[in-house]
């Protein structure tokens, strides 16, 4: 009666039950099965909370937001022991209990049966409250949600597979800033272009690569673009027609061919068609480990010059396979840059990171200094270079006059199969420049030699705490409930940190990631990096290389099956997910 739950407000009661939702249950990816997708559709933790007490009853089933959220995956409904109609019937009672609150709808269409027809219905007439809309079909027309159609006020995310013809139902949405598109980029549907923030487009191997650079067109200065392209089935001689855009970010990922003169001659083509004269931001990188992506330098001096890229570009990140001495000489023409991320190849005989590359780096007051205004490195490396060059790299650019204060960063990652680690005294000499301040400096390595003494501290606390119990319960001295309860939190602890022991400092999870971990094979996977709104990515950082994606079509039955654990076939030695305050960003193709 007195309980101190029963003071808390109604509203953070509500806020406490949103945070009681299973993990990943906005996502289609989560439902594997009947069972889950049935839960998931009667939103069975709101109804156990429910049962609690009256209020609980009450706040539970008459707060809107909490049944905002209407995931639906009908290709588990035949497995469902419900008729159809019982199914629809729990997602109308979600969208009535959610009464004018703006909603995100997830949805799965695998055909034009009744019940689907009825569910598209049902959730477009209330298209007036659409917030977030990631709908996946296999439907050859965007028919069924026509009515939507000029009555798209608060719609702000769209995710979206398109197969059929542009029928105008997102052309009017004032708030439409977040755009992805699956689908023949010939009938990509009319958006809303000039308020689009971000815009990102996945094809497959039998897209038309011209129209699918055609879609950087339309995109105004403040937009970013994320680009998907699978360039195998391009055939030779290519003329693509030339491309100018004011995209402000461009990330590309390619899946190409093993022949690297076929894919030399694409990347060239590319390189030629494109003019983008407010680029800040540029991301190039291959998907694919045993046909990584060839780097045409004469074609990309081009570019550079054409789109004035010494004017304006500021970040650029690469995963190619490019030489030392080119890829100097590309930053030679970028003076503006601040942020470089750069990753070497398994291939020894085609390591980036080297003695050259970073003895070119090095700053100097010479005019001839490349990128002076750099700020920021990350690097994958497979330690092709030594580690005195390395410490000659950091001081000349700690040497660098910063007038905006902001320190001198280098993110360092190693290859699994370098074939050597660096040693604890590079690691002392570095921390020696850092302590100097103005450097920041973090690697896999270094987050963990810190883990003895903060994890060491809490696993004693632990302890400590268990030894006084057992030694009250010896000593028949009275243990209190709370006590009882606190023991067994503090037994939890110990075991996970236990578990947990060599963990790097500061991130949320580790996983040990190698090539004999990963069993499945390429069609298992979707061409679909990044999408957050399936794969279930939180906002961190995925320290990894890049995965391999299949040449396969759009295929929801192994979308909803893939997880963000499954390991690349080729990775640095360990997969990181960064804390929230780091930028969010480094999931290949898609993340921001």
């Amino acid at each position: 009666m007195f309980s101190p739950g029963r003071l808390l407000p109604t509203e953070l009661l509500a806020e406490i039950f949103d945070m009681c939702s299973p993990p990943g249950t906005n996502e289609i990816s989560v439902a594997t099965n009947s069972k889950q997708e049935l839960e998931r559709l009667a939103k069975k933790y709101l109804l156990q909370l429910s049962q609690v007490c009256s209020r609980w009853h009450g706040v539970a089933i008459g707060t809107p937001m909490l049944w905002s959220t209407i995931v639906a995956d009908t290709d588990l409904w035949s497995a469902i022991n419900h008729p159809p109609e019982i199914l629809l019937g729990l997602v109308g009672s979600s969208i009535r209990r959610s009464g004018t609150h703006p909603i995100r709808i997830q949805v799965s269409i695998t055909d034009d049966s009744p019940e689907c027809q009825y569910l598209l219905e049902m959730l477009s007439r209330h298209a007036s409250r659409w917030r977030h809309l990631y709908f996946w079909n296999r439907l050859m027309s965007l028919q069924s949600i026509a009515a939507a159609k000029g009555r798209l006020p608060l719609l702000e995310t769209l995710h979206v597979w398109n197969h059929g013809p542009d029928l105008g139902i997102f052309k009017h949405a004032p708030r439409l800033t977040d755009i992805t598109v699956v689908g023949p980029a010939n009938k990509i549907p009319t958006f809303p272009w000039t308020q689009i923030q971000t815009f990102s487009y996945v094809g497959n191997r039998f897209g038309d690569l011209a129209e699918e650079l055609t879609l950087l067109r339309p995109l105004r200065s403040h937009a970013r673009c994320n680009l998907s392209l699978d360039t195998r089935n391009v055939a030779l001689p290519i003329e693509l027609p030339a491309i100018h855009s004011r995209v402000r970010a461009l990330s590309v990922s390619f899946f190409v061919q093993v022949d690297q003169n076929h894919t030399t001659a694409v990347m060239g083509a590319i390189f030629g068609s494109l003019t983008l004269t407010r680029l800040e931001t540029l991301e190039l990188f291959g998907r694919s480990d045993e046909a990584p992506l060839p780097w045409h330098n004469r074609a990309f001096m081009s570019f550079a010059s054409r789109s004035t890229l010494q004017a304006t570009l500021t970040r650029l990140k690469i995963r190619a396979m490019v030489q030392d001495d080119e890829f100097l000489e590309c930053l030679s023409a970028l003076p503006l840059l601040e942020h470089l991320d750069i990753m070497d190849l398994d291939d020894e005989d085609h390591a980036l990171i080297t003695d050259e590359l970073l003895g070119g780096l090095a700053w100097s007051p010479d005019p001839t200094c490349i990128i002076p205004q750099l700020a920021s490195l990350s690097m994958t490396s497979a330690i092709q270079f030594t580690e005195d060059t390395f410490l000659e790299f950091v001081a000349s650019r700690l040497a660098c006059p910063r007038p905006n204060g902001v320190p001198f960063e280098i993110k360092a990652y190693w290859l699994e199969d370098s074939g050597r680690e660096l040693e604890d005294e590079f690691f002392e000499r570095v921390r020696e420049l850092e302590a100097r301040g103005n450097f920041v400096f973090s690697s896999a390595f270094a987050s963990m030699i810190h883990h003895a003494l903060s994890k060491g501290v809490a696993l004693a606390q632990g302890l400590w705490f268990v030894t006084q119990c057992l030694a009250r319960v010896s000593q028949r001295l009275p243990i209190t409930h709370l006590e009882v309860s606190t023991l067994a939190f503090a037994v939890t602890n110990v075991f996970i940190w236990s578990m947990w022991w060599y963990k790097a400092l500061d991130v949320q999870r580790l996983i040990p990631v190698g090539p004999e971990l990963h069993e499945a094979s390429p069609e298992d996977v979707p061409p679909l990096p990044g999408e957050r709104w399936y794969l279930g990515f939180t906002g961190g950082i995925i320290l990894s290389r890049q995965p391999q994606y299949p040449d396969s079509g759009p295929c929801k039955k192994t979308i909803r099956k893939r997880t963000p654990s499954r390991p690349p076939p080729s990775s640095p030695r360990v997969l990181f997910s960064a804390p929230s305050t780091v930028r969010p960003g480094m999931q290949p193709s898609f993340n921001r």
